[in-house]
């Protein structure tokens, strides 16, 4: 994906977790992420923030959370939570794949719904597996293929070419 399309749907990104729908998958979703992400140490890398959804909860949470996004806008927005909240993030406006080796060591790796746009997720999912500290904690959220999101995102996409731009798994090979 290129920057672009992140950006021109920064401004209305945050209006979908107002929606019925919106709200029903949010909730479900944090749910699911409390209970499965709980790195034992503070240092936090989150790839792909967008609008800083999931960043306000770590923040909340306690963790010193380093954010990654390659969109200057979906990060503002990101900034502006944070910020509100009084919270301290170390923020990277980049591609997750120019700066793996920068970022250093985490006790816990978050990402939802980025790897879909990531060209070759086993390499960086290596990489960053690579920079877990033992015993660390690794939650990558995507949308399978199969999956009732993954068929309705592929319906979207005949009609919409922006969407074209998804990879979708299916889960077996999610779970090799």
């Amino acid at each position: 994906m290129t920057k672009t399309f992140f950006d021109e749907a920064a401004a209305d990104y945050d209006a979908w977790y107002e929606t019925e729908v919106g709200k029903v998958a949010d909730q479900v979703e944090r749910v699911l992420v409390q209970r499965m992400f709980q790195p034992k140490g503070s240092r936090v890398l989150e790839v792909g923030c967008g609008t800083g959804q999931h960043t306000v909860w770590l923040v909340q949470e306690g963790y010193d959370v380093t954010a990654v996004d390659v969109s200057t806008e979906m990060m503002a927005r990101a900034r502006t939570k944070i910020a509100q909240l009084g919270g301290r993030v170390q923020w990277w406006q980049a591609d997750i794949e120019d700066i793996l080796d920068q970022l250093g060591r985490f006790n816990g790796i978050f990402s939802m719904t980025t790897f879909e746009f990531v060209p070759q997720p086993e390499r960086i999912l290596a990489k960053l597996y690579e920079e877990l500290e033992p015993g660390g904690c690794l939650l990558i959220g995507m949308i399978a293929g199969e999956s009732p999101w993954g068929e309705y995102y592929q319906e979207v996409a005949k009609e919409n070419p922006t969407y074209y731009r998804y990879k979708f798994y299916k889960t077996s090979f999610l779970l090799q």
